[in-house]
């Protein structure tokens, strides 16, 4: 891919993403160190990304990023040129050098596929690793219009799920293990990244979900609410506690403009029909009630 031609040379280039919490707790056998990314980062768009600095070094462990385009193009059939149109949208990782993801062999090939780890499992020396760029979650559609061909596939463990992908990363030549936990839009339109952690103690398994104080669980989280705001539209994600709440969107003179039930823990809100201004996000359920303001353009 062209994108991948060019990125190394932008790597050096990237620093530490700050504005997180890092957390590290130490015991005889590990020290885990554990960064809770507050609101969680989204990414967006074609070529955007997400440089992940697991130690906060200064130096980019792994890229995040999102795609989202429509290409056309040509070939000779027959001595025939057919056109062909493909579209594509979702995350892929690259790896900076000497580093990897956890993955599975597949039996029939040596090629290897990325997983998503189950919450308490083990990621260490014991997993398959794979150093070359791979999808998180990437949705394609390929069509040729003369020949009545089209096909649409998924790639990728998480689109559409929220999971746990297993890192190995090299500091100083010594190997260390975490793990990082994304979000794919089902149709790969956006990327979100939660949280990560790594053992700060070479060669020492992780277990997915470990913070050094406790497991973080994707069915076991604290109530959250979290709100992100774009030019048209207003995505609520949600723990599952808030399911069956009420949701509304009340102007600062008191207009209702919406009102309806949560039935996901990811809503979104078309507000390109709803005039600028700051509006009250409210959502009630039995024992309590989030408010928050929010500025639409």
């Amino acid at each position: 891919m062209k994108e991948n031609s060019t990125l190394d040379s932008k790597l050096k280039k990237y620093a530490s993403l700050a504005g997180t919490i890092t957390a590290a707790v130490g015991t005889a056998s590990a020290q885990v160190n554990y960064t809770d990314l507050n609101p969680d980062v989204l990414v967006t768009g074609h070529m955007n990304n997400y440089i992940l600095d697991l130690n906060a070094d200064n130096n980019p462990d792994f890229v995040f990023m999102t795609l989202d385009t429509a290409a056309a193009g040509s070939l000779t059939y027959g001595g025939i040129p057919i056109t062909y149109n493909v579209n594509y949208a979702g995350a892929i990782v690259y790896p900076s050098p000497g580093n990897s993801w956890a993955g599975s062999s597949t039996s029939m090939s040596s090629s290897f596929n990325m997983v998503n780890i189950p919450q308490g499992s083990s990621i260490g020396s014991n997993n398959s690793w794979s150093s070359t760029s791979g999808p998180v979650g990437l949705l394609a559609d390929i069509s040729i219009p003369a020949l009545n061909y089209s096909l649409s596939y998924p790639a990728g463990p998480f689109l559409g799920t929220t999971g746990f992908m297993g890192l190995k990363f090299n500091v100083g030549g010594n190997t260390h293990y975490g793990w990082i936990r994304v979000e794919v839009g089902a149709n790969g339109e956006f990327l979100s990244i939660k949280d990560y952690a790594f053992d700060a103690t070479p060669n020492t398994a992780i277990v997915a979900g470990e913070t050094g104080s406790g497991p973080v669980g994707l069915n076991d989280l604290e109530e959250f609410v979290n709100v992100f705001n774009f030019s048209n539209a207003l995505r609520i994600e949600t723990s599952e506690n808030y399911q069956n709440a009420e949701l509304s969107l009340v102007s600062i003179s008191g207009k209702q403009l919406v009102n309806q039930q949560i039935t996901s823990t990811t809503t979104v809100l078309n507000t390109s029909e709803i005039a600028s201004g700051i509006y009250l996000l409210s959502i009630t359920s039995k024992d309590k009630v989030y408010t928050k303001k929010v500025y639409l353009k």
